[in-house]
C-alpha cells in the first residue's frame, strides 16, 4: 500500500518538505509509462469501523481485476491532501485507471488533469458528474432491486409513498416511477425542499396509510430527521400496520421493516469490471445504481404486520433484528 499521502502527525513545513520530496524523487527516477494492467484505488482515511467498508470494497476490487490479469495499486487519502501530490504519484505511478472510493475523493477528483479514467464508488452520486466521471456505482439502491425485495418481504403491499427534494433526488423518483409499474406497485411521490415541508407531507401520509401500504425513506438529511420524523413514522407503523423500508440497516433496528445496504465485496467486484471494461475504448459508461445489495430485517415487526418468513427466505436475511 502506498503511503505518500499519509501525512498525518505532520506539520506544513513537514508537509512541504515532503512534496519537494517527491518532486526531487520524480525527477530522479523519470516518470513510468502509463500502464493499463493497472488499477489505482484512491479511498480516505478514516477511523475504525468505518475504516473496514472500504477495505471491503478494495478486497473486491483487487478480485475482480486479478481475475483478469490486473493490478491494483492502493492510495490512502488523509484530510487535507494537496491534490498536486495526487497528481505526481498517480502520474509516476502510471495509473491511467483510478477507483475513487468515498465523498472526499470525490471532491478532489475536479483538481485532477484530464485524460485519465475515474470511476467513482461508495458515494452518493447522481448521474451527472459534470464528465469527469467515466463510470461508477451510486450508493441509492436501484429501485427495482428496492421493490423486488418489497413485494417478496410484504406481497400485500400495493401502493408506496415517498418524499423527496426534487434537487437532489428527482432523477432517481424518475426511475422508481418506471420501477414501480414493473412490480405493478403505484408510487404516490410528495415533494419538498426543507424539514417542515417534509414534515407536512409526512404527517399527511401516516394520517392515510393502511395494511396494504408501504412508506420508502430516501437518505436525505434535506427532508428527513431521523430524530424527528422517523420516531413519528414508526410509531404510526406499529398502530397502522403500515411497512417502512429504507436503505438504513439503523432504521431497521429501531422497527422499520426493511433495508437494502451495499454488499462492499460485491460492490468492489462491479467497480472493477467497470475500470477495466472502460479501458481502451473511449467511452464512457456513467453512473449506476446499487445493485450489490444485503438485507436487514425487523422480524419483531414482520410479526406485527401478519407476515412469516420461510427457512429459505430467514437464511437469505444478512442482519435480522432484534438481535438475540
Amino acid at each position: 500500500m502506498s503511503n505518500a499521502f499519509r501525512t498525518a502527525g505532520s506539520g506544513p513545513g513537514v508537509a512541504r518538505w515532503l512534496t519537494l520530496l517527491l518532486v526531487l524523487l520524480l525527477s530522479a527516477a523519470g516518470v513510468k509509462a502509463a500502464d493499463d494492467a493497472i488499477v489505482g484505488v484512491l479511498y480516505p482515511e478514516v477511523r475504525p469501523p468505518y475504516d473496514r467498508i472500504f477495505a471491503e470494497i478494495t478486497q473486491g476490487i483487487v478480485a475482480g481485476v486479478s481475475s483478469r490479469g490486473g493490478r491494483v495499486k492502493t492510495y490512502v487519502l488523509p484530510a487535507g491532501v494537496d491534490p498536486k501530490m495526487i497528481a505526481s504519484e498517480l502520474e509516476h505511478d502510471g495509473v491511467r485507471t483510478l477507483i475513487v472510493l468515498g465523498n472526499r475523493g470525490l471532491e478532489l477528483i475536479h483538481a485532477l488533469p484530464k485524460g485519465r479514467r475515474v470511476i467513482i464508488g461508495a458515494v452518493n452520486a447522481t448521474p451527472d458528474t459534470n464528465g469527469k466521471v467515466t463510470a461508477g456505482i451510486s450508493l441509492s439502491p436501484d429501485p427495482k432491486v428496492l421493490f423486488k425485495y418489497l413485494t417478496r418481504i410484504d406481497p400485500k403491499v400495493k401502493r408506496v409513498f415517498v418524499v423527496y427534494n426534487p434537487g437532489k433526488y428527482g432523477w432517481l423518483i424518475d426511475r422508481a416511477r418506471k420501477a414501480a409499474r414493473r412490480y405493478r406497485l403505484k408510487l404516490e411521490a410528495a415533494l419538498a425542499t426543507n424539514l417542515q415541508e417534509a414534515a407536512n407531507e409526512y404527517r399527511s401520509i401516516v394520517d392515510r396509510a393502511g395494511a396494504s401500504d408501504a412508506i420508502w425513506v430516501l437518505p436525505d438529511r434535506s427532508v428527513f430527521d431521523t430524530q424527528a420524523i422517523l420516531p413519528l413514522l414508526l410509531e404510526k407503523a406499529w398502530d397502522r400496520r403500515f411497512a417502512v423500508f429504507s436503505a438504513n440497516p439503523g432504521q431497521v433496528s429501531k422497527g422499520a421493516l426493511f433495508a437494502l445496504y451495499p454488499d462492499n465485496e460485491g460492490m468492489g467486484r462491479r467497480l472493477a469490471e467497470l475500470a477495466l471494461d472502460t479501458q481502451g475504448h473511449g467511452r464512457k459508461a456513467g453512473v449506476e445504481l446499487l445493485r450489490d445489495v444485503m438485507t436487514a430485517v425487523n422480524t419483531r415487526t414482520a410479526r406485527r404486520l401478519g407476515l412469516r418468513f420461510s427457512g429459505g427466505q430467514r437464511r437469505e436475511f444478512d442482519l435480522v433484528f432484534p438481535t438475540p
